[in-house]
């Protein structure tokens, strides 16, 4: 099922690292990699119109906030697995001036896919924060945990697919 979706969602079905159709990247807390931070390789990334960019996270917190502009569509974040690729702030609505700015991940590039991440919001309870924005069409998350107190998911726009996922 996740195949199908995958074909029916974007041209590359997830999990593609390696095939010529995708640039590859390699994020890793513990430097072993092209990059330390998530936000930090898709900055520098190139915008690939004709391929898909893999960005491979691997195991580690990653205590940042993340966001995959518009011009960047087709991008895929690939964690190892969802228990220890974690990427997490500490951002409440009171702090940064409302719920809609607080987002510890904010994807607005279409057709992103994501597998094998925990995305959390480590703010605790008293005021609202939101751990992951939404506006991509063709959004396809499969084994991914979505934490946090309240707020947790605004799916705020475009067609979205999650499977085996906790929020």
């Amino acid at each position: 099922m996740c195949r199908l979706a995958a074909l029916l969602f974007s041209a590359v079905p997830l999990y593609a690292a390696g095939t010529r159709d995708t640039a590859h990247i390699v994020v890793a807390a513990d430097r072993r990699g092209d990059f330390k931070t998530v936000q930090r390789a898709i900055d520098h990334a190139p915008v690939y119109r004709d391929k898909r960019l893999v960005i491979e996270i691997r195991p580690g917190i990653y205590h940042e906030r993340v966001t995959v502009p518009q011009d960047k569509p087709r991008v895929t974040f690939l964690g190892s697995d969802a228990a220890h690729t974690i990427i997490t702030f500490d951002a409440g609505a009171s702090s940064v001036g409302g719920t809609f700015f607080s987002s510890t991940v904010d994807i607005e590039g279409a057709e992103f896919e994501a597998a094998h991440i925990t995305f959390e919001t480590s703010h605790g309870p008293g005021t609202q924060a939101v751990t992951m924005m939404i506006h991509s069409d063709k959004a396809l998350f499969d084994d991914c945990r979505f934490l946090g107190w309240q707020d947790t998911l605004s799916a705020a726009s475009g067609r979205q697919y999650y499977r085996d996922c906790f929020i």
